[in-house]
């Protein structure tokens, strides 16, 4: 089993017989593609120390052609423990003490209370740089990417922050005292900013609120958003409305398309792949936002090599080969979340849809968005132990419109932004659509029971399996050559 096997099915076989053929169709199923994800996943979550000696045999287990699928687990699983353990062991809190050096900002500020807090490269680790009063106001005009002079004073994080900070590296937190210096970012860091600071002046047309909730879908800044709008949107199963998803990234692409199509092959990968990595530099490498440029542009190396793979090979591969990069993200749950959501789309938004009634592309929304909201109730669950009753019906009347907003919110932004005259006009689609997103959460708010989680989530899974079982019934019970009803399209022959 060759590396094409994973994206290719049948890749790599040497010869062209019935059983040479036979055997690399069985090797590269999904299946066998998602179980060496799964290694590669334990490996990252158990983050042990591996052998040399244990690695080099893992790396001889792959070397050799057509290594089978439990050999690539095997490997792919000590590696991905070997690295978690090295990422693990590289968390050296820092001693309290002073600092006074140049430092990167890798994220953007946030607020609390009274106070900032950023993430910020130092010479002893990760740290988060915290300040308040005049320190606070001085640290939210810097952005992802400038460096900063500080004199500050470090302190190891305390021991129930750890867990929180681990899939960001983040080892230490500093107070600054005073922001000595500043200087610019890379020629990336400064693209992004502007496009930033271009959409951040566009849509103040919309208000605070809306303009935080504008900002949220579309470049995943939740810098100035509410916390009221925040735990609202939480509540109700919307929270992945208001920070970036990987959503975001395919709608980009659907709005560079235009322009993409009429490049040649080769031209078109490439451009295809540098507008991924810098809209994921744009929003500022979200975990979501990195699990979907992962996928998108493997989805885009196959079409332009003329290969197949299914979106459950794309997660698998994905997944796999991130974890492998950077082990820590298994305690990621924003990444979790995410590959939850991906999951549920690839694996059940096809039969939900089939079942269905209606227009097809009615009901293709519909069940795309139950069954993300399936993939990530789980972890949700797990995690947060939250649940909300009407969560599948919230996100059914909410992410079509909010898909909207995100698709016209960046040319209409920007346009905004560069011809400010033109931000009333461009942005009347935005505001309409941010209010029927803001409506659905406050009056799901309100309507839910506040029942138990537990039983929440069964009551979902109940009925969702009802309908489908229902929808097949009424299906078979149909005779044959029956026209569909006035919301069907078409007659059931001709619909797929």
């Amino acid at each position: 089993m060759s590396w094409q096997s994973f994206i290719v099915p049948g890749a790599g076989t040497p010869g062209r017989t019935g059983d040479d053929l036979a055997l690399a169709r069985v090797e590269s199923t999904d299946r066998v593609v998602v179980a060496v994800g799964l290694a590669v996943v334990a490996g990252a979550a158990l983050a042990r120390p591996v052998p040399a000696m244990v690695l080099g045999a893992a790396a001889v287990l792959v070397i050799r052609r057509r290594a089978s699928a439990i050999r690539w687990a095997v490997a792919l699983g000590l590696i991905a423990s070997w690295n978690g353990a090295r990422h693990v062991a590289s968390l050296v809190p820092p001693e309290r003490a002073p600092l006074h050096a140049w430092v990167r900002l890798v994220d953007e500020p946030q607020r609390f209370g009274a106070g900032v807090s950023v993430a910020a490269q130092t010479p002893v680790g990760t740290v988060l740089l915290g300040g308040w009063g005049g320190t606070a106001r001085s640290l939210t005009r810097f952005h992802t990417g400038e460096y900063l002079l500080v004199d500050a004073e470090v302190r190891p994080l305390r021991p129930d922050e750890r867990g929180r900070w681990r899939s960001a590296g983040v080892v230490g937190r500093a107070e600054v005292d005073v922001i000595l210096d500043h200087a610019d970012g890379s020629p990336l860091d400064r693209s992004t900013l502007r496009v930033r600071r271009a959409l951040t002046a566009g849509s103040a047309v919309l208000g605070d609120d809306r303009q935080a909730l504008f900002l949220g879908m579309v470049i995943g800044d939740d810098q100035n958003q509410p916390e009221a709008t925040r735990d609202r949107f939480r509540r109700v199963g919307l929270s992945h409305l208001t920070a970036v998803s990987g959503q975001n990234v395919a709608f980009v692409l659907a709005v560079a398309s235009p322009l993409l199509r009429r490049l040649r092959p080769t031209p078109r990968w490439v451009a295809t792949l540098g507008l991924i990595g810098w809209f994921a530099a744009l929003t500022r490498f979200e975990p979501s936002v990195l699990r979907a440029a992962s996928m998108s542009a493997l989805a885009a190396t196959t079409f332009w090599r003329g290969w197949h793979a299914s979106g459950v090979r794309l997660l698998a591969v994905a997944v796999g080969g991130f974890l492998l990069i950077s082990p820590l993200l298994v305690t990621s749950v924003g990444w979790w979340m995410s590959v939850g959501a991906t999951a549920g789309i690839v694996l059940g938004a096809g039969p939900i849809t089939e079942r269905l009634p209606g227009p097809r592309p009615v009901a293709a929304a519909v069940g795309v968005t139950l069954a993300a909201q399936l993939g990530v109730t789980p972890i949700s669950f797990a995690v947060f132990g939250t649940a909300a009753l009407w969560s599948p019906l919230t996100n059914a009347l909410a992410v079509p419109v909010a898909g909207w907003v995100m698709v016209w919110g960046i040319p209409a932004g920007l346009l905004a932004g560069l011809v400010p005259a033109t931000a009333p006009v461009v942005h009347l689609p935005s505001s309409a659509g941010l209010a029927w997103v803001d409506t659905v959460a406050r009056l799901a708010d309100r309507a839910e029971p506040g029942w138990p989680p537990g039983l929440v989530v069964t009551l979902q899974v109940a009925v969702v399996a009802l309908a489908m079982v229902w929808t097949r019934r009424i299906r078979r019970a149909r005779p044959a050559g029956q026209v569909g009803s006035l919301l069907d399209v078409g007659p059931p022959a001709h619909r797929r």
